[in-house]
This record gives C-alpha cells, structure tokens and sequence, in this order.
C-alpha cells in the first residue's frame, strides 16, 4: 500500500500486484475527485539471513566459596599476550586477577585474568585441557552468558573465555567434583574472580567533523565512568590550519596550555607579517577559547551518550575551524585526552582534480545556492600556502598549474615568510575557504578516485568454499508450563554454484531460563535437510526464556538458535492510554535563523479497570518510526498508505512519573518526513502500579497530508 505527500517521492509498492489504479484525493477540495491512473510495478524479494546465537551456560545449584581478592585492573590482553604461569601469591590490585597460592596434585585452575573492556577472561590450567571438555561442565555464578562459538584456545593450557560479564561483578567458577581431565581428577585452586571496572573514557560519538553553523551546533560525546568532562575549545585562524591539524593527529598526551603556547606564538608571527602585507588580515581570525564542563556520571561501568551545543562560543553566529579537546574531571586515573579539529561551517566545498588543474565549487550548506568571493587557499603537502583566488558569482574557481606563484611558507623555527614557488595541483594536500563571517577545509588526494558508497575493495583472489547455514523455529512463540513445544530445524549448504540439503544428522538441545538443559536428541536430516520433533514443558519448569539450539556436529557454520516463552496468564488489573495532540513551538536552538518546529504531544494515563487513576505510577515509554497506513472511508477498494520493509526503528525512550490524576505528557519534535506523511511514530507505554503490575498499551500518530494517493486492483472484467 502506498500514500505520499505530493510534495515528497512515492514509497514502495507492495511486491504481487502487476497492475493498479491509482486514485488521488485532495483533503483541500469539495467534493473529493478521482484521478485513475493506470501503473505498472516491478516486484521484489528480500531475503534475510537467520541470526547465529550459541547456547549459554547456566550458575551451578550452590555458590561456592569466593576467596577475598582486590580489583583487577589488566589492559587488554591478545591470544598472543598470555600471562606466562605463576604459583606466587595473589597481592591486592594484581594485575592477574586470581592466583593459586601453591601448586598442588590434580587438574586445577591457577590463575585467572579478568579484562572487562572486552568482557573476556583468560583462564590458565596447569594441565593442558581442550575448550570442548569444559563447554559442557564449566559454570559461572551469577549467570553470565558464555559464548562457546567466540571463545578460543590460546594456548593448550589457556582458555579465552568471552561472555556477557558485568564490570564490577564477582564471579565463581564451578567444574563438577568428578571432573577429570587424561584421567587426572580436579582439584579446586581459584575459583572466582573480580571483573574490574571499566576504565574511565571519553571519546567523540560520530567520525564525522563537520558542525552545520545555521544549526543547534551539537557536539555528540560519549563517556565511561566519567562524572564530570571538560570541553575546551579554541578557535584556529586558517593560515594555522597545518599546526593544528597535526596537532589533532597527535597521539601522546595532550598539555592544553602548552598546545595554546605554542598556537599563541605562531599567530603573533603571523601578524607582525601581517603589519607588513596587509592581504594576511583577512585569514588571521581571532585566537578565541572557550571552557565548558559537562556533568556525565549518571551510571558506573555505563556507556553514556551526551549532546553539548556549542552556541557558548564567543561568536555563534559565525563560522570557525576549531581544535576542540576532551578531559575528564576527578576522575582516577583520568581519562586519556582526546583532540579532534572540526569545521563550525555554512561553506560546502566541492573540488575536481584533473592533471594539470584544480575546479573549485562553494556552496551554502543551508541553502544549497552557490557562494560568490569566497577566498581559496592551496595547502601542498610541503606545507606552503598558495592563495589562488576567489569564486566567482555561480561559487566557482578554475585554478591551473603555475611555474611560479607567491607561497607562505615556514621553517623549522616557526618564521614565516613570503617566496616564490612553482605551484603543482597534484602536490596540492586542502582547500581552505574564508569570508569574512566563516571558514572551513577539505581535504584532496589525487592518488584516490571516487569510489561508489558502501562498496569495500580489498586486494586478492576470493577462493570459494563450503558454507552452511541452520535454522530453527518452533509453531508459536509463548506456552504455558504443561504445554508441548513443536518444533523444526533445516540445514542448508552452499558449495560450487549450489544450494542444497545436506546429508546427516544435527542435534537439538532445548535450555531453559536457569540454563538447565531439558531436551537434547540428536535427529536425522530429512532429503529436505529438516528435522523435526516435540519437547513437553514440565509443569515444574520455570518460567522466562527458553533457548532451543541446533548444531551441526559437520560444520559449525550450521548452528543457529531461536527462543520462546513459558509464562502463566494473570488477569489484568489496570490499563493505560495513549493520545496525541499536535502543536507547535518556536525554537531558539537555532543560530542564525527563528522556526517554528512542529511537534506532537503525547499524553500517557493509566487508570483502573475498577475505576480511578493509578496514581505516582512510573511509566516507561518508546517511540519507534514505522511505516504508514491508513483507510479513507468511501475508497475502501483503493490502499493509501506508504509502506517500508524495514524494522520500526527506535528513536528514544525513558521513563517518569505520573501525577497525582495518573497522567504525563511528553513533547516530541517532528521532522519533515513525519510532517510529510511518509512516516510514522508507533508509541508504546507500560504503566506500573505500586506492586509491579503492568499495563501497556500502544498507539500510532501519522500526519494528515494535503493529498493521498491510493493504489487498488483493476477489475476482473471491463465494460465495453
């Protein structure tokens, strides 16, 4: 089904349907008219492949004893920087994580080293033993989901172990008392260990550097175990472009006073040459600075997401090429700092490299029109800085190679001067515009062409190989304990040119939510590749989650899991509501320019079934953009809407508190293709009542455009 604004591109049309009408109604006219329109539209599939997932283990029934060790702090180990074997013992704050004091007879664990950076932990035996002899017998406790396919041997006696573990958590170790390993039993030496916190880091959210200057002007950080971040800004006039940016790329430890020494000094070479050409002035901005200090803690071992708008800026309304750093405050240890040089720019710069000549195009990133008298420079990779001229009235500049032209150039004191030098397009390394209200860059090289988006290329010869691929799903996703589960896996192979069903038997393992594991038979494969069977849910089982597997003991690739639900039906006891309301605001975030955004307010309420408001209830709430779809009443034969493949895609989500008449509102922002119609907002609240109880509901908001386009099937027979 398809409905679009006029105004916007039509969606995509259900794929089965070779021919349509197509009907075109204007809200805006009295009475409302028909347009046929004879279409013709392709058809699609889109295929997708099954997600992998391994089977977890389970805590074992008892919690064995911990022994008292201090945190461990270990860097990031690689399988090929194993900690080579000790017996000596452990001391607070090892970087080992869990030692055994001494040696003694028997198969044991002797030391075991936590990294929580990438929820790992390697694990060293003073007997060589396979990963295989422990997937079945190992345990953790508490739970942690331990993904056998990602793990691996390091060494005969290393196991890197990875799982879903929680910094800061203390975890146990279990093997079966019976355990053995060449006939050798096990002997208990360490069996728990502390997964450390995570260390404290700051970093920029997105690669990208390019700050739209008529824009709320969001910086997008991103920090762990950080309370509090200080952003400090400096505003870098264009002739100092080269030291800033290898300023930006340098990745020692950043001394912010020393680095504003050091620009400091070079700009005030710059202006007292700057006395003596004045044509310098124009590319000497202010050295400004800036500080601001965000507050981010508001979870441990969390990774958090901040926006900061940088209109603190001295001149918000201009643009500025900035060296912006990042630091964390009490912070120990601190942070390791970063630095990043963006572009705070309405200028958009295009550039094309032909043998011996240079096309320059400036345009507005707002508007898209083109940028007259815009300065260009030519920064070469031997860091001399030609002035090349300005755009012209449609923002373009056509630049050829020249034997001899003024350059900028320094030396290895940091003096700058004027001289003569041959001007070569290929030697050429950025563009640096300036006006007198903005500047940016952009980089060149003419060693690297354009290359289609999303496409990798990489060197060598594909060499073709095997490949399976399993599947498993069950008739339905939720049971009740007592119920049986009906349930069917495939394999499938692909090998020379070839799909087909593989020969062979696979084996299905059903585990529930405490991982204990209640079904494992091994199946045959049918001519099809399926196999199929039943497993009854005790009515002791507990409820939660259940995870059914299948391997394929011939190819690993073949493994694939599914899940489902056991749950018990308890009648409702109260409910919530969903309404929306559009409105408008005006929006001050936006330099430069004074909107008026629309906005939908989304009102959440829950109220009794016996009547009533539930009261300080928390809410949580998520909005998701969907797809449209909506019937108009007297075309029901026709379909308007504008249809997507994709998932709903969620946007945000957080919880409150209702008042005391069991309502919240919560303002949310639309953008044009929802003010367009071509998408929709899907909104979901559960409300819960003062023991936990819960009550969700779900609604849709979908603009209302000024015209619809309906698509609807041709009759079987026609009037002649």
């Amino acid at each position: 089904m398809v409905f679009a604004a006029i105004r916007g591109p039509l969606g995509l049309v259900r794929a089965g349907c070779p021919k349509r009408r197509t009907a075109v109604l204007n809200k805006g006219s009295s009475p409302w008219f028909r347009i046929p329109v004879m279409l013709l539209f392709g058809c699609a599939v889109v295929l997708g492949a099954s997600n992998i997932n391994a089977a977890q283990n389970r805590p074992p029934d008892r919690s064995p004893a911990a022994p008292a060790a201090a945190p461990a702090t270990a860097a990031p180990t690689t399988p090929a920087a194993v900690p080579a074997p000790t017996t000596a013992p452990a001391e607070a704050g090892t970087a080992s994580g869990e030692i055994a004091a001494s040696a003694a007879p028997g198969f044991s664990i002797i030391a075991v080293d936590p990294q929580a950076e990438d929820q790992q932990v390697l694990i060293r035996f003073n007997r060589p033993v396979a990963k295989d002899e422990l997937e079945d017998h190992l345990r953790v406790f508490p739970y942690a989901g331990i993904h056998w396919h990602l793990s691996n041997q390091v060494e005969p006696t290393v196991i890197l172990l990875k799982g879903s573990f929680r910094p800061g958590q203390r975890y146990a170790l279990s093997l079966p008392e019976d355990f053995a390993v060449a006939g050798v039993p096990y002997r208990r030496q360490v069996d728990s260990f502390l997964m450390p916190d995570r260390a404290p880091r700051v970093s920029f959210t997105e690669p990208g550097t390019v700050i739209e200057r008529d824009s709320r002007q969001m910086l997008h950080l991103k920090t762990v175990n950080c309370s509090r971040v200080q952003v400090k800004a400096l505003n870098v006039p264009p002739l100092l472009l080269p030291e800033a940016m290898a300023l930006a790329d340098y990745a020692g430890p950043i001394n912010w006073t020393t680095l504003l020494d050091e620009i400091q000094a070079r700009a005030g070479k710059l202006r007292t040459l700057a006395g003596r050409e004045p044509s310098l002035e124009p590319y000497l901005k202010p050295l400004d600075q800036e500080r601001q200090v965000l507050a981010t803690q508001t979870g441990k071992n969390r990774e958090q997401i901040f926006s900061l708008p940088l209109t603190f800026r001295a001149h918000p309304d201009q643009g500025a090429i900035q060296l912006i750093a990042l630091d964390s405050l009490d912070t120990d240890p601190p942070a390791p700092p970063i630095c990043r040089l963006f572009r705070i720019t309405d200028l958009g710069l295009s550039a094309k490299i032909a043998a011996s000549s240079l096309l320059v195009w400036s345009t507005s990133l707002r508007t898209g029109q083109p940028q007259p008298e815009v300065s260009i420079l030519a920064l070469t990779e031997a860091r001399e800085i030609f002035p090349i001229g300005r755009t012209d009235a449609q923002g373009v500049l056509l630049v050829q190679d020249r034997n001899q032209a003024q350059a900028l150039v320094t030396n290895d004191n940091s003096d700058y001067r004027f001289d003569q030098r041959s001007f070569q397009i290929a030697k050429v390394r950025f563009l640096i515009a300036v006006t007198a209200t903005d500047s940016s860059f952009i980089a060149l090289d003419p060693k690297q062409p354009l290359k289609p988006e999303g496409i990798t290329v990489k060197p060598g010869k594909w060499q073709g190989r095997p490949l399976s691929q399993g599947a498993i799903f069950t008739e339905r996703g939720i049971y009740r304990p007592g119920e049986t589960v009906h349930f069917k896996a495939f394999q499938r192979r692909y090998q020379d040119g070839r799909i087909f069903a593989p020969d062979g038997r696979v084996t299905v393992h059903i585990r529930n939510p405490k991982d204990e594991e209640i079904y494992r038979k091994e199946l045959p494969l049918t001519a099809f590749g399926s196999a199929w069977d039943d497993c009854l849910i005790e009515g002791f089982q507990p409820l939660g989650t259940y995870t059914a597997t299948v391997e394929n003991a011939d190819d690993p690739a073949g493994t694939d899991s599914t899940t489902f639900q056991v749950e018990e039906f308890r009648p409702p006891r109260h409910f919530a509501r969903i309404a929306f309301e559009p409105a408008e605001r005006t929006s001050g975030a936006y330099v430069n320019l004074n909107r008026t955004e629309p906005l939908v307010r989304i009102a959440v309420s829950g109220q009794y079934y016996a009547g009533g408001p539930v009261k300080n209830a928390q809410a949580r709430w998520k909005i998701h953009y969907t797809s449209v779809s909506r019937a108009v009443e007297g075309w029901e034969e026709y379909d308007f809407g504008y249809q997507s493949d994709e998932e709903p895609e969620l946007i945000e989500s957080g919880e409150a508190l209702l008042d005391q008449e069991g309502r919240m509102t919560l303002d949310f922002p639309l953008d044009d293709d929802l003010v367009a119609g071509k998408r929709a907002l899907e909104v979901s609240a559960t409300v819960l009542d003062f023991d936990g109880r819960a009550g969700t509901n779900r609604g849709t908001y979908q603009s209302d455009p000024d015209f619809l386009v309906g698509i609807g099937s041709h009759s079987g027979s026609v009037r002649v």
